[in-house]
């Protein structure tokens, strides 16, 4: 399985309340429940799909805090949109890395 996998989820699971792999597997895999258990007991490596849409949610979730930072006046909430705006921009980058190396593979 990709290791790759395994560093994302464990980030996001560190910073999100009750984010469990099945959470993972459909939300920003883009697949079943249980499809990042699946990939961790084969050894599997993770679908081009399921990279492409984690991808485009770690971006979309990156625009998001992003845009809630210029609206919120609070200084406790700009700096923790902006821990998870670098958090969400970084593990994009990962994945980005990743499909290229596969696309010249």
């Amino acid at each position: 399985m990709t290791a790759i996998l395994q560093d994302i989820y464990g980030k996001l699971a560190n910073e999100k309340h009750d984010f469990t792999e099945t959470d993972f597997s459909e939300q920003y895999l883009g697949k079943s429940g249980t499809y990042f258990a699946y990939l961790k007991s084969t050894g599997k490596d993770v679908s081009a799909d399921a990279l492409l849409k984690l991808w485009g949610k770690l971006n979309v979730e990156h625009q998001s805090c992003a845009s809630a930072i210029n609206r919120t006046d609070r200084a406790f909430n700009k700096q923790m949109l902006t821990e998870w705006a670098q958090l969400y921009s970084e593990l994009s980058n990962d994945v980005f890395t990743e499909l290229c190396e596969r696309s010249h593979s």
